[in-house]
């Protein structure tokens, strides 16, 4: 009996009507919807070459004859009885079953954009939010593990990020647990490197996700990527977020890879990609390199000190044209003895944060601080 793996959800509409399928040597199999009226849905399934496989998904072969060629004439049928992804029983089935009861219609072609696209796809059908990602190139399974491990972190950072941006008042009346976290879909199958994830938490009765707030971070941080200065710039400003999307990025750099990704949720029309190719990566990786041990950013601020909180080490200063704030850093000069309305001259480092647009945020942390005078 040949069992196969469900792989990819090549076509849907109110329900899985075609998919993708490998047995357990890596065979390719295509799977036809020809009865969605039953207790579980049931397929015509048929053996396909790589060849035939790739011409339906451009749309250069048609369903019916891709069927027809099935590798060595061989068709079944499958109840999908199972949860998608789990091992299923084909049940061999004669030519001429084939021709008189399941064949389709002529004209069928796949308008493929699931091959880069399975997000959509397996968000209806789990009907929750789904983050996807393919590697270029294979790697080894720590290799992977160490990847997924970067991958939650910097989700999880993102989505404290977005949170930060919003209200209090609407902050407060979100249920944040378990929000950011994800476990694995599907995980690689043999001689495939996309790994697909969900969200552990489905979305509310309205359809939300608090997962998206992460992932929609994470977009903009991609797209940063494909302007050298302004990913220096936002990943170099060494907050928790972009630290660990930097060792996303450089992990990945070490085994010569690039990545895109996917994510979707039910309601989408269309899921949100991005990709970094193995050149993007390698160029802004090294230019990351060349800013370890070099100093900190610092700026020097001179003004009227408005404020100096003993206990909290805020302070602010009114400066020409702009009002300054920042904190003290723990081995910076003490405030204890500045004199509000006093001129100052303020040495801080900088810390810049990314915001969703990508764009950093700085923050300013007093090293010393040297009075000049009377305001």
């Amino acid at each position: 009996m040949t069992t196969v793996t469900a792989t990819e959800i090549l076509s849907y509409c109110d329900g899985i009507d075609i998919f993708a399928a490998k047995d357990s040597i890596d065979g390719n199999y295509v799977a036809a919807l020809v009865d969605g009226e039953r207790a579980h849905p049931f397929y015509l399934a048929a053996g396909v070459s790589k060849g035939q496989l790739d011409d339906f998904l451009s749309g250069d072969l048609d369903l019916r004859d891709l069927i027809l060629r099935a590798a060595g004439r061989q068709w079944f049928t499958v109840e999908a009885n199972k949860p998608f992804g789990e091992p299923m029983h084909l049940e061999p089935c004669s030519q001429e079953q084939v021709v008189e009861k399941y064949l389709p219609e002529p004209g069928f072609t796949l308008d493929y954009s699931y091959s880069d696209d399975p997000a959509l796809g397996y968000a209806r059908e789990r009907e929750n939010c789904v983050f996807s990602f393919d590697l270029e190139s294979p790697i080894r399974i720590d290799v992977l593990s160490e990847l997924l491990d970067h991958l939650n972190t910097m989700v999880d950072h993102a989505y404290r990020a977005a949170l930060s941006e919003i209200p209090a008042s609407e902050k407060r009346k979100i249920d944040q647990t378990d929000a950011s976290a994800m476990r694995v879909l599907v995980p690689a199958a043999q001689g495939s490197y996309r790994m697909v994830l969900e969200a552990v938490r489905p979305p509310d009765e309205n359809g939300k996700s608090e997962l998206t707030r992460g992932l929609e971070v994470i977009d903009h941080l991609f797209n940063c990527l494909d302007d050298l200065d302004e990913a220096v710039a936002v990943l170099g400003s060494r907050s928790r977020l972009t630290n660990s999307f930097s060792k996303f990025i450089a992990t990945l750099n070490k085994q010569q890879t690039g990545v895109k990704y996917s994510w979707a949720t039910p309601s989408f029309s269309s899921a949100r990609r991005g990709v970094a190719t193995k050149h993007t990566i390698n160029t802004v990786t090294n230019a990351l390199s060349q800013r370890v041990g070099t100093e900190p950013e610092t700026v020097t601020f001179t003004g009227t000190l408005a404020k100096a909180n003993l206990r909290t080490g805020g302070w602010g200063m009114s400066t020409k044209g702009r009002y300054i704030s920042g904190m003290s850093s723990a081995n910076a000069t003490s405030l204890r003895n500045v004199v509000i309305g006093q001129q100052y001259e303020a040495v801080c480092r900088v810390i810049r944060n990314p915001q969703k647009t990508g764009l950093s945020r700085p923050k300013y942390y007093l090293k010393e601080m040297h009075e000049i005078g009377p305001a």
